[in-house]
């Protein structure tokens, strides 16, 4: 893997941070640390290199700035953060009716796996995450962490046939592959991971290219103006069709059902 500098100690940062690996970090300029501490701003996943961070500040061939190991210290506030326990409903009707019998089966079942019900459940958080917003690292770690934590207690007998009745077996081959190409797991340790998706690398790399949080006032597609008047959001529009079309490949029903049904949400929501 070919990446700057900066993406280099991103992820062993992350790596260090998430799953305690001992990555020897590269010495890089005040500019090139505060440029990857707003990268980990940008993808949510500051917490994770917090403590690595202030933990080699003493090591001078790091450069690290005084000023920067400060701002980390500080405390992150309340977030948002979404709680990872729950399983996300789908946004394809047939296929959420298939999931929530797969739930209430399980939770019947004299022999469930809650662990597999749940490493499902994060499968599925970040399969909402790439349709809605784009990839997101923050639900990737915590599949790696459940996988390194718990993985051995996982049926993945059980959890290969539910991706198939969900149609999204390639969606987690590729959220593996991305945990493979990246933050050095190997094949062994996910067993839906049949082939390497060869796109991971190119995605992880688009995401890296963000420039800004997310701003919610991109959150629409229609709003009605005070003059009465219904504008478009014509740059979100086109952003989530482009997204839409390009994961198509990776799980067809459940990209279209996403992409219509926030459509319909936003004309619902303006007012007659």
């Amino acid at each position: 893997m070919n990446e700057h500098i900066i993406h280099r100690n991103f992820f062993r940062l992350l790596r260090a941070g998430a799953f305690q690996e001992e990555l020897t970090l590269e010495p890089m300029s005040a500019y090139k640390w505060q440029k990857l501490c707003l990268q980990a701003d940008i993808q949510g996943v500051r917490s994770f290199i917090e403590d690595e961070i202030i933990r080699q500040a003493d090591d001078d061939y790091l450069n690290i700035p005084e000023g920067l190991v400060e701002e980390m210290a500080k405390p992150a506030g309340i977030t948002d953060a979404e709680v990872f326990s729950d399983i996300r409903p789908l946004s394809n009707r047939f296929l959420n009716k298939r999931l929530m019998k797969i739930i209430e089966a399980e939770e019947n079942d004299y022999d469930a796996s809650p662990a597999s019900l749940r490493i499902l459940g994060l499968l599925i958080y970040n399969v909402k995450q790439i349709l809605d917003y784009g990839l997101d690292f923050e639900g990737l770690l915590q599949l790696g962490i459940f996988l390194r934590s718990t993985g051995e207690k996982v049926d993945y007998v059980k959890l290969e046939q539910w991706l198939k009745m969900l149609h999204l077996k390639r969606m987690a081959q590729l959220e593996g592959s991305i945990l493979i190409a990246v933050f050095g797991f190997s094949q062994d340790e996910i067993p839906f991971v049949e082939t390497l998706e060869k796109e991971a690398i190119d995605i992880v790399m688009g995401t890296l290219h963000k420039k800004k949080k997310l701003d919610p006032a991109d959150e629409w597609y229609f709003r009605q103006r005070k003059d009465g008047f219904v504008s478009n959001n014509s740059r979100r529009l086109q952003r989530n069709l482009k997204r839409s079309l390009h994961y198509l490949r990776y799980a067809s029903l459940e990209t279209t059902s996403s992409f219509f049904g926030n459509l319909v949400r936003s004309m619902s929501e303006i007012e007659e």
